[in-house]
């Protein structure tokens, strides 16, 4: 799982930058499940939201807390994001209102 998710940050580190409309610079202060994150936007940015910022991680699909493996998927992201400064880049938002980045 560590070796997939440093290949899909190099891959994706491969993208151009002007795919990208918008960029949230951060914290993680949690991490829900497998495939998504909240993080606490810096507040030097021009937009600062009060409220974290649930975020999807893109071309990651993890099981859900319940299924098998479930809560293995989320230690491994806590294992990796916790605590961590980010930079989402992002384009879209999801039917629930995260970002997908």
């Amino acid at each position: 799982m560590r070796h997939f998710l440093k290949a899909l940050s190099f891959v994706v580190s491969l993208l151009p930058a002007t795919l990208c409309a918008a960029e949230i610079q951060g914290k993680v202060i949690r991490v829900l499940d497998g495939d998504t994150i909240e993080v606490k936007t810096l507040p030097a940015k021009i937009v600062v939201y009060e409220v974290p910022i649930r975020v999807r991680l893109i071309n990651i699909d993890a099981p859900e807390k319940k299924q098998p493996f479930g809560r293995w998927s989320t230690n491994q992201l806590k294992t990796l994001l916790a605590g961590q400064s980010v930079t989402v880049s992002y384009t879209q938002t999801d039917r629930y209102g995260r970002i997908i980045g």
